[in-house]
């Protein structure tokens, strides 16, 4: 078809007069990016500390989840034994069960912490996770915008994530995440393919954490928007390179302690479904609230809006599979968080009429002598503030039922116990077989679905039934269930123990 033949009458051309029209021929003629600048020496490295010194200084936030805690005891247990466990051994109703840590990278990593430094340095290590992964996302911002505005990104992208910064191996794995982030986007900007190389970025991330199957993802994302900037004789070529990093990426993660048992595990946590709903993090994203999450979505959205000729339309489905998510999932906020500024540099960047060549870096370049003056005074700030922060931490008393399960062994219960979930990386740490903990992917739907309509008492006669086996001897639950309500006025049941953390109930014979 030619030009002529898309014009009507006197009207202008078909294409011209189409908005449709002339977006899709904007995505299928997309140019490669302008040409990136070195970034000021060290300002990677001033982010890094800086953020690293905020995160250190509100350290006790990062051990607000118990999960931790069985995180650092499956890796201690890898460390002490050299194994790999294949079947559970820490709960009471799934035991001999086939599971998996398929996360043991993290796991070992955070129980070598806590070995060397305790639970300071437990915190510490994903401070620095974090930390890097936000220098990493700094310093690829300041490649085409001035520092100030990279650091903007930074910081914005830490405000939307604080609350998903945790000592768990989700985090571990952000700094991977980013640098294939970059990796692919680098490459689709430039009209290419990326280096064979990067598949170990993905048997790195496959190691530490289930959600490299999104890394997977991004490959067909970025390889297309790579042929669409391709010079026309360079798209065979470019379409061979993508083609054989789609090959070589998920090769990569089965680069595993577990082979491709990992995959089917990160696969079956997909696979829980809404039974997994009552946790927090798989929740969907409440809307109702001025959170961290509501304003990254909203941010999302007002990206989308505000720059309908500048993103470009792979970029647009990729921002809008991210909002999907994290609408979707609590936990995948974080993701929006992280991601949605690296794929948002070129369209803000060319909105400020930056980075388009190496040229005039003046304005944006931070002077030596300043670097050294921040960095020095974010180290002092980092050894007198941070530190201080961290001598005195622990994990959070004010979490964890210890006062109950000193009081459950002092009035001598017997038996298996039902547990609340929040509970049960502190029952895996004192050697107490679980009824149910963070291992969701273990206990599937069916359970899932049990527990919460036992605790929660929506199902009349559920907590009846889970309590009438036999080998339950006791409880230990929070004291805001319905269930611990109930149990008060169950025949054959009696309140020992109760405080703002947990409350515990005993079987009488």
């Amino acid at each position: 078809m030619t030009d002529s033949s898309l014009h009507l009458g006197n009207g202008g051309g078909l294409v011209e007069r189409s908005p449709v029209l002339a977006w899709a021929k904007r995505a299928l003629t997309m140019a490669p990016a302008a040409a990136r600048r070195s970034p000021p020496r060290f300002f990677g490295t001033l982010v890094f500390f800086v953020a690293l010194i905020v995160l250190t200084v509100r350290g006790a936030a990062l051990l607000k989840d118990a999960d931790t805690l069985w995180h650092v005891f499956v890796g201690t247990g890898i460390l002490e034994t050299g194994r790999f466990p294949t079947v559970d051994t820490a709960s009471w109703t799934m035991a001999g069960t086939p599971w998996i840590a398929k996360e043991w990278l993290s796991q070992v990593i955070l129980a070598a912490a806590q070995r060397a430094g305790g639970w300071p340095l437990v915190a510490l290590t994903a401070a620095a996770a974090a930390a890097l992964a936000l220098a990493l996302i700094a310093r690829e911002a300041a490649t085409r915008l001035p520092p100030a505005i990279a650091a903007l990104i930074a910081a914005a992208a830490f405000t939307l994530v604080a609350g998903h910064t945790l000592a768990r191996p989700h985090v571990l794995a952000w700094p991977v995440m980013i640098g294939w982030t970059i990796v692919l986007m680098r490459a689709a900007e430039d009209g290419r393919a990326p280096s064979p190389f990067a598949a170990i970025l993905m048997a790195l991330w496959a190691n530490l954490h289930g959600s490299y199957l999104f890394g997977l993802a991004l490959i067909p994302a970025f390889g297309l928007e790579a042929l669409l900037r391709a010079p026309a004789g360079r798209r065979t070529e470019t379409a061979l390179g993508w083609l054989l990093i789609l090959v070589l990426a998920p090769a990569a993660t089965m680069a595993h302690a577990y082979g491709p048992g990992a995959l089917f595990a990160a696969g079956k946590v997909l696979g829980l479904g809404s039974a997994a709903a009552f946790v927090a993090e798989w929740a969907p994203t409440d809307l109702g609230r001025l959170s961290g999450g509501k304003i990254a979505i909203l941010a999302g959205i007002a990206a989308l809006v505000l720059s309908p000729g500048r993103l470009p339309p792979i970029r647009v489905a990729l921002l809008i599979g991210l909002l999907d998510m994290a609408v979707s999932h609590e936990r995948h906020l974080a993701m929006l968080g992280l991601i949605a500024p690296l794929i948002l540099i070129e369209p803000i960047a060319e909105r400020a009429g930056a980075g388009r060549a190496e040229g005039d870096q003046t304005g944006g370049r931070l002077s030596g002598f300043g670097l050294y003056a921040a960095g020095a005074a974010a180290l002092a700030a980092l050894a007198f503030t941070g530190m201080a922060a961290l001598g005195a931490l622990t994990t959070r008393p004010d979490l964890l039922p210890i006062a109950a399960l000193d009081a459950a062994k002092a009035a001598g219960v017997t038996g298996q116990v039902f547990n609340e979930y929040e509970f049960g990386g502190t029952l895996i740490t004192r050697g107490i077989p679980t009824y149910i903990d963070g291992r969701t992917e273990l206990y599937g739907p069916e359970r899932l679905t049990t527990y919460v309509a036992a605790t929660g008492v929506s199902t009349p006669g559920t907590l009846e039934k889970v309590l009438s086996d036999s080998r339950i001897g006791w409880t230990l639950l929070r004291p805001d269930q319905p269930a611990a309500a109930l149990l008060d006025h169950l025949p054959g049941w009696h309140r020992i123990y109760g405080d703002e953390v947990a409350v515990v109930h005993k079987r009488i014979p």
